[in-house]
């Protein structure tokens, strides 16, 4: 009888960690798993197989940090493109000029600008296809195009019939290519100063997505979506949007890590990133907890300690949290240093004392025993403990990066209500 009710018992255990990993990752609209890794850990899970379970996350956490994202980035002279790669890598224009890999720009030699807290993600600024005289074909062939994980094209006025031509190659590749209308919020200034009266920001916006099309429209081909942005202000225009398409149509991998390195300008921004993460926690957590099923596989330590310092850390790197984000952000505010840091808890949290529970007491108790014992009790909590305190600290860190944004808009609505008074 104790055979059966430990086999039944072992059983039902592995179940419900396998109906918990369909319920948790069900919720996420972008998983960092593909479908066929999440289905081969259930399977393990079911057989009861932690060494391999154990190996396979291992593997698929080190594909994820991994993953390289190489994007392409053409524009002919003054359609901002500096400035637009450097808003993609949360960055001063000036900064961008400085890290470029190449001191110039020759004939056909792209420019490399790597992300300067994710190495991986990489942005290529190509020579214009205009100033080469190569026909698409030809030109895609000597930037070696088929590096690039897609192409984004960018103009300050209207797209050129060769650019139209240039995406039409490309998707023949079974490669994606984005058009982006920079400089917006300069076009939008100059309408409403000539005709104030009867100045109308939608329909102007119309006026110059239909411009944008018009060589489309001339050639007989698909007219692709167009994204206005302004490289003065992401969160304005079509900025989230291309971020969203972009993510869209990369792998999970990729995905993942082009997601973690893109600048925070809507609160959707900070919920992607947090869900993300919390994908990753969840699958380190259930590694750390298979490893407790082996006596003295796992105990809490100053070590442990340690490491939750250091993710507190990265995740306020990661969210925009960090002491250089808020110093950078003092600035553009034109605010005091102290004010700034008074918005947010995460550099203290591990400082914060409080008086341990009944249930904080017994579950100390319950992973004392765990540690010397192991088995499915043991991997319950210690899934349990990672897990939670994490997400507690993610939680925080997310929190901090809502409420200097929302502060950030406070700020610029403000702004802008003295600009108007000061026209009046």
């Amino acid at each position: 009888m104790g055979e059966i009710f430990s086999v039944n018992f072992y059983e039902e255990s592995y179940k419900n960690l396998v109906s918990g990993m369909d319920a948790y990752f069900q919720d996420f609209k972008n998983s960092i798993l593909m479908e066929e890794t999440i289905e081969l850990i259930k399977s393990k899970l079911l057989t009861g197989n932690v060494d391999t379970i154990r190996t396979i996350i291992t593997d698929v956490i080190g594909k994820i940090n991994s993953a390289t994202v190489n994007i392409a980035v053409v524009g002919e002279s003054g359609s901002g493109k500096s400035s637009f790669i450097s808003a993609l890598r949360n960055v001063k224009r000036e900064e961008t000029q400085v890290t470029a890999t190449g001191m110039k720009q020759t004939t056909m030699e792209p420019i490399a600008y790597k992300h300067p807290k994710f190495p991986n993600v990489v942005y290529w600024d190509l020579p214009d296809i205009e100033t080469t005289h190569f026909q698409p074909k030809e030109y895609l062939e000597k930037v070696k195009f088929g590096q690039y994980d897609f192409l984004i094209i960018l103009s300050a006025t209207h797209f050129k019939e060769n650019y139209a031509q240039l995406a039409k190659e490309i998707k023949q590749m079974n490669k994606n290519v984005y058009f982006v209308r920079s400089k917006v919020d300069i076009n939008l200034q100059n309408e409403h100063k000539c005709n104030p009266k009867s100045f109308d920001k939608e329909k102007v916006l119309q006026q110059i997505r239909d411009n944008c099309l018009h060589c489309f429209r001339n050639s007989k081909m698909d007219e692709p979506q167009i994204f206005l942005v302004s490289n003065n202000d992401l969160a304005d225009y079509d900025f989230p949007l291309l971020t969203e398409t972009l993510l869209k149509n990369l792998t999970a991998q990729k995905r993942y890590i082009l997601l973690l390195s893109l600048p925070c300008v809507t609160d959707e921004d900070i919920e992607r990133k947090k869900n993300s993460l919390r994908q990753k926690i969840w699958l380190k957590a259930l590694k750390a907890g298979l490893l407790a099923t082996l006596p003295m596989g796992s105990s809490f330590s100053d070590n442990d300690v340690k490491n939750l310092k250091a993710r507190i850390e990265k995740y306020r790197a990661l969210l925009g949290v960090d002491d250089a984000s808020l110093q950078n952000l003092a600035q553009i505010l034109h605010m005091p240093m102290e004010n700034v840091k008074k918005q947010v808890k995460s550099p203290n949290l591990l400082e914060e004392k409080k008086d341990d529970s009944l249930g904080d007491m017994v579950f100390k108790y319950l992973e004392k025993i765990c540690s010397t014992s192991g088995g499915l009790l043991a991997t319950g909590l210690y899934f349990r403990k990672i897990y939670y305190m994490q997400l507690h600290i993610l939680d925080t860190v997310t929190n901090d990066a809502k409420n200097l944004l929302k502060m950030a808009v406070e700020k610029k609505r403000l702004i802008s209500q003295q600009d108007k008074l000061s026209e009046n």
